[in-house]
């Protein structure tokens, strides 16, 4: 069985000359490309932000480890309680952010 395709049911989506999209040739840009339906243009931006969230996950995630490894290392050579305070303060801090990325 050949299955064609349909045509799409969208209006057509050029550049406007000045601002936004418009269906009106006169309206948009010279030689400008049809942009892609809005449905689509939407999932491939959500899909660009996913990508790039993954990556700043990884990336804080591999800097964390670090800085909890220098913080034990800091940890180590007994600091006074002030100090120490202060590094719970940054175990504090690590651990909130890495929550908000998880968000």
């Amino acid at each position: 069985m050949d299955v064609q395709p349909q045509p799409v049911s969208e209006p057509v989506r050029l550049l406007h000359k000045t601002h936004g999209y418009t269906s009106n040739p006169h309206q948009a840009l010279h030689a400008e490309p049809e942009a892609v339906p809005a449905d689509y243009q939407l999932e491939l931006s959500g899909r660009a932000s996913r990508t790039v969230d993954v990556e700043r996950r990884r990336v804080f995630a591999e800097s964390r480890r670090r800085m909890e490894a220098e913080l034990a290392l800091l940890r180590s050579h007994g600091f006074t309680r002030e100090v120490e305070s202060d590094f719970r303060v940054l175990d504090r801090t690590l651990e909130r952010i890495t929550h908000r990325l998880a968000s």
